[in-house]
């Protein structure tokens, strides 16, 4: 919005003046005071008119995330039953607040173990005036090792004397 003015009898052009200073008013989560502005409208012939406006800065946006990560999926570590898994941290931005902070409100912080299974993580992120947002996302740690298993030869010994049969166990592995 912006103040306009006109002449009534169209007698004269109007110029608009304003002590604004040119600076925001400070932020203020609850509806604060503002400033005041004063407009001061001149003709031609030095009359003038005054009229107030309050500009006041009111955050009731809540941040939003910029890179909230997708689901994944990732295979145990070598010999293991869990995974050390590393993802991003997500960034979130707000429109009036440029210190947001984010913080991981449930699950495993990223570089330490997962269990098998799915895990969900949720990271919050708040603005000075309290407006919150959610990012949430899972990763799941499947276990697609094919086990290993050592089996006996298919050579067959027969014995007919008591003590008088050798045999030797050989394995394959595979």
């Amino acid at each position: 919005n912006s103040a306009t003015s006109s002449d009534p009898n169209e007698c004269s052009a109007t110029a608009i003046r304003t002590d604004y200073p040119n600076d925001l008013p400070p932020l203020d989560c609850n509806g604060g005071m503002g400033i005041d502005i004063t407009f001061t409208v001149t003709d031609a012939c030095d009359n003038t008119n005054d009229c107030v406006a309050n500009i006041s800065m009111d955050d009731s946006t809540d941040p939003y995330f910029s890179n909230c990560p997708l689901d994944m999926t990732v295979n145990v570590d070598v010999d293991l039953c869990e995974s050390n898994v590393v993802y991003s941290q997500p960034i979130a931005l707000d429109n009036c607040d440029e210190a947001v902070e984010v913080s991981l409100v449930e699950g495993i912080p990223s570089g330490n173990a997962f269990p098998l299974g799915t895990t969900l993580i949720i990271f919050e992120a708040g603005d000075a005036c309290g407006n919150t947002s959610t990012c949430s996302f899972e990763i799941t740690v499947i276990d697609s090792d094919i086990p290993s298993i050592g089996c006996p030869s298919n050579d067959v010994y027969v014995c007919t004397d008591e003590g008088d049969c050798e045999w030797e166990a050989t394995a394959v592995t595979s």
